[in-house]
């Protein structure tokens, strides 16, 4: 039984590379090589272009500046959202 799984499966993936033939008749080492040189210059041209640099200059702020605004304990109300309504609790329980 497990014999014919795994020639199934053997079967299924070589017909799988038959479809798709190799693109240079170099080693497969220095195809996979070479591909992969070509994405890590794409990914840092990528990251040079959109990463590497503020969008602007002026947008720079000191960094204790941002520590203070980021870490501070009080908040300003005005700041976030109005807070809902508080509706009582009561705990009479005959009343109408």
């Amino acid at each position: 039984m497990s014999m014919r799984l795994n020639r199934f499966s053997l079967s299924a993936l070589s017909a799988l590379f038959h479809r798709w033939p190799r693109l240079t008749r170099l080693p497969l080492a220095l195809e996979i090589t070479l591909a992969l040189l070509v994405k890590i210059v794409i990914l840092t041209l990528l990251w040079k272009f959109f990463f590497s640099d503020p969008p602007a200059k002026k947008m720079r702020l000191p960094l204790p500046q941002v520590e203070q605004h980021l870490l501070a304990q009080n908040i300003q109300p005005g700041l976030l959202a109005p807070a809902a309504p508080q509706i009582p609790k009561t705990t009479d329980k005959g009343s109408p």
